[in-house]
């Protein structure tokens, strides 16, 4: 008898949840559902996915989320400009103002702050942002800021910053008002659903390999 270890996929998100489901449609169509067992549950599965994907991707089309993606973009294409400046330590060894302040970049900013910061997901990179400019405000102070130029940057980087929060946070109140728990059903019916089409697949009787 064939097995199904099935793997936990509570812990997906709501999109991986629903590419999961997408993917297992496909993999099911594309084989024969009649010689798998599953002509049956496949209509009901495909009505109810499609009800999950209208909720799921639809509602990522909020302005919020425009602005989030925006605001995102302009903090991470700052702070690796940034990240530029302050790396620039390293060579400018005719500048008094920058040899004062290199100890402290190399040591408290360059190697606390990595470059990996804008892959981080959006509530960690938010507070390691806001982390960050405190530093360089704490550390380097006017002269040293200016020194390094990226007086600017540094403003348009908290700037982007707060609106990515403030967007973010607009977007969550969005979600929380409009959702109404539609979503959570939606992956409930669709869990049980993918349990029958692995009980079924699972012992439905198959032809004896040589």
């Amino acid at each position: 008898m064939y097995t199904i270890n099935t793997f936990s996929i509570s812990k997906l998100n709501n999109a991986e949840f629903t590419g999961f489901m997408i993917n297992l449609q496909k993999a099911i169509t594309t084989n024969d559902p009649t010689k798998l067992g599953l002509i049956e549950v496949l209509p009901n599965f495909g009505t109810t996915l499609q009800k999950l994907i209208d909720q799921v991707y639809t509602t990522t089309g909020s302005e919020y989320t425009a602005a989030m993606l925006e605001t995102d973009l302009k903090r991470d294409q700052t702070y690796k400009r940034i990240r530029l400046r302050l790396q620039m330590v390293e060579v400018a060894e005719d500048s008094a103002a920058i040899k004062a302040v290199k100890d402290v970049v190399k040591t408290h900013l360059l190697a606390k702050y990595t470059s990996k910061v804008p892959q981080l997901p959006y509530q960690e990179e938010s507070a390691i942002l806001q982390g960050f400019i405190f530093d360089l405000n704490d550390k380097l102070g006017d002269d040293g800021i200016a020194a390094l130029g990226i007086t600017e940057d540094l403003q348009a980087l908290e700037d982007a910053n707060n609106e990515f929060i403030a967007a973010y946070n607009s977007r969550a109140t969005e979600r929380a008002e409009g959702d109404t728990g539609l979503t959570l059903k939606l992956r409930q019916e669709m869990y049980a659903l993918y349990q029958q089409i692995c009980f079924i697949t699972q012992y439905l009787p198959h032809p004896t390999v040589p």
